[in-house]
């Protein structure tokens, strides 16, 4: 077996000595013995307690789970050994999962499903007392408030309680409720005009469809941290909800089942349109809230 000279620093200064070593035996091993052997002989190569041993030939760190042969150090140039602090370990990237948090996008439009089922009832009975309203055309324009306000209100209590929107988004009630009382003024307007079938559902769903995007709009304007893409989404299916409501509160068949089915189509579409839509899109936006 060749003699390898090895260089090394202890406290008594750099030092050289001649070791015998096994050209076909994993470097590691061998060294631990080059090292134990100094340690009889007082020496102990410069380091701290937490170091681990490195050796270096030709100024190439070695591979001490390799040979010398394996790794071409030869008897030509000495092994320098050196004490290292240990390699930190590098943390993983943490890969960021765009997962959204779907009770959050989901609940809304139940909440608004269940606001104007209460609605629904509520101008169940409005319709058949008919007092203090007079017609049919006012019985349609309580309905349509009742419905809204019963929604929005549904609504705005799931925000506030999921702290999605500040007490402010109460405000919007001052001009909702107005407002839709105009939609539904100006959609009776249309259905009055020409009694026909088909004039009269172009009519009730202008009003409707009116009514479901002021409110989407309404809803979904106090929603904090919310993409200001939500002004284009909110009326565009609240519009959508409020028509095809309209149409299946006019279908003949079961009245009462298919008045509480449309109320329902509508509360569930402006939940979509006003929070639930703008709370996934910030959610996949951010890579996910968990």
């Amino acid at each position: 077996m060749p003699g390898y000279v090895v260089e090394f620093e202890s406290s008594f200064g750099p030092e050289r000595r001649l070791f015998t070593l096994d050209e076909n035996r994993a470097l590691h091993p061998q060294l631990t013995q080059v090292l134990e052997e100094l340690r009889q002989s007082d020496r102990v190569v410069e380091g701290g307690p937490d170091d681990t041993l490195a050796a270096y030939w030709n100024g190439e760190e070695l591979d001490l789970t390799q040979t010398l042969a394996t790794v071409g150090a030869t008897t030509q140039r000495p092994l320098v050994l050196r004490m290292r602090p240990k390699p930190v370990a590098v943390a993983a990237p943490v890969v960021r999962t765009q997962t959204v948090d779907w009770k959050r996008v989901i609940l809304p439009s139940i909440e608004g499903a269940i606001g104007a089922v209460l609605a629904w009832f509520a101008s169940w009975r409005l319709a058949d007392i008919r007092l203090p309203l007079r017609t049919s055309n006012q019985v349609d324009l309580g309905v349509s408030v009742v419905l809204v306000t019963l929604i929005a209100f549904a609504l705005f209590i799931g925000m506030i309680r999921r702290n999605e929107s500040t007490t402010r988004a109460v405000l919007p009630w001052l001009v909702l409720i107005p407002a839709c009382g105009m939609a539904t003024a100006l959609g009776i307007k249309v259905m009055t005009n020409t009694p026909d079938v088909g004039q009269f559902l172009l009519g009730r769903a202008i009003a409707w469809g009116v009514m479901m995007i002021l409110l989407s709009l309404l809803t979904t304007a106090p929603l904090r941290d919310a993409l200001s893409n939500r002004f284009l989404w909110a009326p565009l299916i609240g519009a959508s909800a409020g028509i095809a409501s309209a149409m299946v509160y006019s279908l003949p068949g079961p009245s009462l089942f298919l008045q509480a089915m449309a109320f329902a189509i509508a509360g569930a579409g402006v939940g979509i349109a006003a929070v639930g839509v703008p709370v996934w899109q910030a959610q996949f936006k951010q890579g996910g809230v968990a």
